[in-house]
């Protein structure tokens, strides 16, 4: 059963009555005026796999059982605070978003558990600590924005599913080549044409995510916010923007042929621009300003007719 009520004028708490529809399997009270805390009851719904609360005004802590149990829980746009609770040993996680609250602290170590885990959006709160580098590989999309993260970007392993990443905003230094681009397969054209009909969407049973619940994603494209809605393999991003990144472009970027924005503006990077970048056929907003870039614009960039 499916209880879909968001985008209203709704009031009051989250019922804790709901949790004794044993038979519910998605609830959406997005997009309502919904406050007080997120219940713990809801850990009752036993059969429960999409939980979505929303752009309301809950606070309180996540409750720990909702994260050892929903393939889908989004609490963005809230009032949430504390820390991200440690994820199960079994985790079943696909879609957690949780961005614009106030939660503080580190990504929990424990996330390596979500091995199915394929959307994460954390942007806009006030975590801390290095870059998650255990995030599972079937990851395809990642959103760290606006937080306080830091260090370098150093992980032994790459993530061939990832289509879209956004660490805008935080203190990441180093130099922006320590990023294994070379296995990021699904910025590659080749893949993305193998995938040009699969989009974004969960393995939840007995429930189509094609006509029901549509995860989205909230990025900045060319400066302004928007929502991204049934994300399809061919819109792929990186944004590393306003950070502390130094060193030159690295040429290892052209293996990403599929790429359709790149956004590295805002750090201190420095050389010149690689012509390499014209063999990004499909990109669409390149953006290297504010930093330190010396040397003539390569004319063979006048070749990406898409940008």
């Amino acid at each position: 059963m499916s209880l879909d009520l968001h985008d209203n004028n709704l009031v009051g708490d989250v019922p804790l009555s709901l949790a004794n529809c044993s038979s519910l399997t998605v609830l959406n009270l997005s997009y309502n005026k919904l406050s007080g805390t997120v219940p713990t009851s809801l850990c009752k719904a036993t059969y429960l796999q999409i939980l979505d609360l929303s752009v309301n005004n809950l606070h309180g802590n996540i409750p720990l059982c909702l994260v050892k149990n929903l393939p889908a829980l989004n609490l963005g746009r809230n009032n949430i605070s504390g820390r991200v609770p440690n994820f199960a040993a079994n985790c079943s996680l696909q879609y957690l978003d949780l961005n614009n609250n106030n939660l503080i602290g580190e990504v929990p170590p424990s996330l390596k558990n979500c091995k199915m885990l394929k959307a994460m959006d954390v942007g806009g709160n006030m975590l801390e600590g290095p870059f998650p580098c255990m995030l599972p590989l079937s990851l395809r999309v990642l959103v760290l924005r606006d937080n306080r993260f830091h260090g370098e970007l150093r992980c032994n392993k790459s993530w061939p599913n990832l289509q879209i990443i956004d660490i805008a905003n935080n203190n990441f230094s180093g130099n922006v080549d320590s990023l294994r681009f070379s296995g990021w397969r699904q910025m590659m054209r080749d893949t993305v044409a193998r995938m040009s009909n699969k989009n974004l969407a969960f393995a939840v049973p007995n429930f189509n995510s094609s006509t029901g619940y549509k995860e989205e994603v909230s990025l900045i494209i060319k400066g302004a916010e928007r929502n991204l809605v049934k994300i399809w393999p061919d819109f792929t991003s990186i944004d590393l923007s306003c950070n502390s990144f130094q060193g030159g472009i690295p040429d290892s970027l052209v293996e990403l042929n599929g790429l359709y924005l790149l956004n590295l503006s805002h750090n201190s990077l420095t050389g010149t621009i690689p012509k390499s970048l014209s063999n990004l056929m499909g990109l669409g907003v390149l953006d290297l300003s504010v930093n330190q870039l010396a040397g003539k614009i390569p004319k063979e960039i006048a070749g990406l007719t898409f940008l």
